[in-house]
Protein backbone atom coordinates (compact mmCIF):
# COMPACT_ATOMS: atom_id res chain seq x y z
CA UNK A 1 0.00 0.00 0.00
CA UNK A 2 2.73 2.08 0.92
CA UNK A 3 4.39 1.73 -2.64
CA UNK A 4 1.90 3.63 -4.20
CA UNK A 5 2.38 6.97 -2.08
CA UNK A 6 5.41 9.16 -3.30
CA UNK A 7 7.23 11.70 -2.04
CA UNK A 8 7.09 15.17 -3.27
CA UNK A 9 8.64 17.27 -1.62
CA UNK A 10 8.64 20.40 1.38
CA UNK A 11 8.02 23.66 1.95
CA UNK A 12 9.81 25.55 4.39
CA UNK A 13 7.46 28.44 6.11
CA UNK A 14 9.65 29.77 8.05
CA UNK A 15 13.34 29.31 9.36
CA UNK A 16 15.50 31.17 12.26
CA UNK A 17 18.79 31.08 13.62
CA UNK A 18 20.03 32.87 17.03
CA UNK A 19 23.34 32.72 18.57
CA UNK A 20 23.19 33.68 21.87
CA UNK A 21 27.22 33.24 22.56
CA UNK A 22 30.47 33.71 20.98
CA UNK A 23 31.30 30.28 18.72
CA UNK A 24 35.42 30.69 19.87
CA UNK A 25 34.55 30.09 23.55
CA UNK A 26 33.00 25.95 23.35
CA UNK A 27 34.33 23.43 21.49
CA UNK A 28 31.38 20.66 22.39
CA UNK A 29 27.91 20.64 22.03
CA UNK A 30 24.87 18.92 23.70
CA UNK A 31 22.23 18.70 21.13
CA UNK A 32 18.70 18.92 21.68
CA UNK A 33 16.04 18.25 18.62
CA UNK A 34 12.71 18.96 19.28
CA UNK A 35 10.17 16.81 16.74
CA UNK A 36 6.37 17.22 17.19
CA UNK A 37 5.59 14.45 19.56
CA UNK A 38 2.80 13.21 17.17
CA UNK A 39 2.71 13.87 13.36
CA UNK A 40 -0.19 15.98 12.29
CA UNK A 41 -1.55 14.80 8.85
CA UNK A 42 -3.85 17.01 6.89
CA UNK A 43 -5.53 15.33 4.50
CA UNK A 44 -6.52 16.39 1.27
CA UNK A 45 -7.65 13.49 0.27
CA UNK A 46 -9.73 14.58 -3.14
CA UNK A 47 -6.86 15.60 -4.13
CA UNK A 48 -5.08 12.38 -3.41
CA UNK A 49 -2.64 14.33 -1.11
CA UNK A 50 -1.23 14.21 2.37
CA UNK A 51 0.40 17.13 4.25
CA UNK A 52 2.21 17.44 7.63
CA UNK A 53 3.29 19.93 8.98
CA UNK A 54 6.46 20.05 11.07
CA UNK A 55 7.86 22.35 13.39
CA UNK A 56 11.87 21.58 13.88
CA UNK A 57 13.33 23.22 16.80
CA UNK A 58 17.41 22.49 18.28
CA UNK A 59 19.20 24.13 20.81
CA UNK A 60 22.83 23.68 21.44
CA UNK A 61 24.27 23.59 24.97
CA UNK A 62 28.07 23.89 25.87
CA UNK A 63 28.80 20.16 27.01
CA UNK A 64 30.56 21.05 30.09
CA UNK A 65 27.26 22.50 31.35
CA UNK A 66 25.99 19.59 34.10
CA UNK A 67 22.70 17.90 32.29
CA UNK A 68 21.14 18.37 35.44
CA UNK A 69 20.58 21.65 36.19
CA UNK A 70 20.53 22.93 39.33
CA UNK A 71 16.74 24.17 40.82
CA UNK A 72 15.70 27.66 39.34
CA UNK A 73 18.60 28.13 37.05
CA UNK A 74 18.24 27.37 33.43
CA UNK A 75 21.23 26.59 31.19
CA UNK A 76 23.61 28.72 28.92
CA UNK A 77 21.67 28.15 25.67
CA UNK A 78 24.44 29.01 23.17
CA UNK A 79 22.35 28.78 19.90
CA UNK A 80 18.66 27.28 18.59
CA UNK A 81 17.03 27.20 15.28
CA UNK A 82 13.57 26.96 14.42
CA UNK A 83 11.99 25.78 11.27
CA UNK A 84 8.43 25.35 10.28
CA UNK A 85 7.82 23.19 7.21
CA UNK A 86 5.48 20.88 5.15
CA UNK A 87 5.92 17.44 3.89
CA UNK A 88 3.64 16.70 0.71
CA UNK A 89 2.87 13.04 -0.26
CA UNK A 90 0.96 12.08 -3.52
CA UNK A 91 -0.89 8.69 -4.67
CA UNK A 92 -2.29 8.16 -1.48
CA UNK A 93 -4.67 5.25 -2.17
CA UNK A 94 -8.20 5.01 -0.76
CA UNK A 95 -7.06 2.46 2.07
CA UNK A 96 -5.36 5.39 3.73
CA UNK A 97 -8.47 7.44 4.10
CA UNK A 98 -9.66 5.51 6.91
CA UNK A 99 -7.82 6.67 10.23
CA UNK A 100 -7.07 3.75 11.80
CA UNK A 101 -4.96 2.44 8.98
CA UNK A 102 -3.42 5.70 8.57
CA UNK A 103 -2.15 5.68 12.61
CA UNK A 104 -0.78 1.94 11.90
CA UNK A 105 1.08 3.40 9.02
CA UNK A 106 2.51 6.51 10.66
CA UNK A 107 6.10 5.53 11.15
CA UNK A 108 6.29 5.99 7.27
CA UNK A 109 5.73 9.71 7.58
CA UNK A 110 8.04 10.12 10.55
CA UNK A 111 10.71 8.75 8.73
CA UNK A 112 10.69 11.38 6.22
CA UNK A 113 10.20 13.88 8.95
CA UNK A 114 13.15 12.72 10.56
CA UNK A 115 15.23 12.72 7.09
CA UNK A 116 14.03 16.33 6.18
CA UNK A 117 14.84 17.72 9.30
CA UNK A 118 18.10 16.45 9.46
CA UNK A 119 18.84 17.62 5.96
CA UNK A 120 17.27 21.29 6.98
CA UNK A 121 19.05 21.71 10.21
CA UNK A 122 22.33 21.37 8.36
CA UNK A 123 21.09 23.51 5.74
CA UNK A 124 20.48 26.40 8.27
CA UNK A 125 23.96 25.24 10.08
CA UNK A 126 26.30 25.42 7.16
CA UNK A 127 25.68 29.57 6.78
CA UNK A 128 27.26 29.80 10.36
CA UNK A 129 30.26 28.81 12.55
CA UNK A 130 28.74 25.80 13.54
CA UNK A 131 28.59 24.61 10.07
CA UNK A 132 30.78 21.45 11.15
CA UNK A 133 27.93 19.80 13.08
CA UNK A 134 26.52 16.99 11.62
CA UNK A 135 23.01 16.00 12.48
CA UNK A 136 21.96 12.26 12.37
CA UNK A 137 18.84 11.38 10.28
CA UNK A 138 17.21 9.64 13.25
CA UNK A 139 15.75 10.99 16.16
CA UNK A 140 18.20 9.33 18.39
CA UNK A 141 21.34 11.76 19.16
Amino acid sequence: MLQKVLFEGYHVSKSTFEAHSDPAEKGFFELKIGFPDAVEIVKALDEGLLRIPAQIQLDAYAKDTPSDEAEGEERECLFNCEIQAELQFSGVPDELKDEAVLEEHKWHFENYLQLIASELLMKLLSNTHYKSIVIPPHRKI
